[in-house]
């Protein structure tokens, strides 16, 4: 596959996951929804400047054929699926903590205390910003069964 192909896919894989953030934030009481929808924008237009770009780009025929990496790309779309389910079931940080030691171990093949590692410092920075910076509530049905005891 073409790095202009590869390009394009990305790109419309990254507004779908942008229109899903703005559409899920429309729910969010106040101004929760402020964030992710702003970012949704963002990554909105980003992905379309990156989809103009491969499709203007003047030379596609020099453009080395790579293969197509299928089972890796449908690892990542089911752990991203499986993320998605995880936040809303269970709890936002650990599903995020996860996923990205899932990826950096599966489909990036770091070590596994790099991804740990990475994943525990991404976690605590989103835990300060959301929780304890923005006090953004963040779904999680495991910390309402721990409020239970």
């Amino acid at each position: 596959m073409s790095a202009s192909n590869i390009d394009r896919l990305l790109a419309v894989a990254l507004i779908l996951v942008g229109a899903t953030a703005i559409f899920l934030s429309q729910d969010f009481r106040g101004d929760a929804g402020f964030f992710p929808t702003a970012m949704g924008c963002l990554l909105i237009l980003a992905s379309l400047i990156l989809l103009a770009q491969s499709v203007l780009r003047t030379s596609p025929a020099q453009e080395p054929e790579e293969p197509f990496e299928g089972p890796r790309f449908l690892a990542w779309v089911g752990m991203a699926v499986l993320l998605f389910i995880l936040v809303w079931q269970v709890d936002f940080y650990l599903s995020v903590f996860l996923f990205i030691v899932l990826s950096y171990v599966l489909l990036a093949k770091k070590g596994v205390i790099f991804s740990i590692t990475l994943a525990a410092i991404f976690t605590i920075v989103l835990f300060i910003g959301f929780d304890l910076l923005l006090n953004v509530p963040t779904p999680s049905k495991l910390q309402a069964f721990f409020n239970t005891f």
